[in-house]
């Protein structure tokens, strides 16, 4: 995979954050409903469970970057801000926070993705 593979699956990781959120809300709703077979009970709950370990990984790997870099991708990706205002907001430039983003979505990407050292050393040559 190479280094703009893994910032765009990175990408698509992150934006799907609150379908994922949406979707786990729907299936508890679902659960509690009287009517389910003990059998599509336990493959909701499977795929509850499923949705639930994407989402910690996702924050896990959010969580292991420097606090300026998380609250970027938060302004990037929950708050939905343009790289403009991020910049009017954190005093940097449109470069240095496209920049940013990529080099987190990189190191995010890593975590997600489970690169060894090796490997990784050589999809980031640019």
């Amino acid at each position: 995979m190479k280094r703009e593979e893994v910032i765009k699956l990175t990408d698509e990781w992150l934006k799907s954050v609150p379908d994922i959120k949406a979707r786990i809300r729907l299936i508890h709703i679902a659960i509690e409903k009287e009517n389910n077979s003990i059998e599509n009970i336990d493959k909701l709950q499977n795929e509850r469970n499923r949705l639930n370990k994407r989402l910690s990984n996702i924050i896990g790997a959010i969580g292991g970057l420097k606090e300026d870099n998380q609250r970027i991708l938060c302004y990037k990706y929950f708050d939905k801000l343009t790289y403009k205002v991020i910049g009017l907001r954190t005093g940097h430039t449109y470069d240095t926070i496209k920049r940013r983003i990529d080099k987190s979505l990189l190191d995010i990407g890593r975590v997600l993705f489970g690169f060894e050292d090796e490997f990784w050393n050589e999809i980031c040559i640019e």
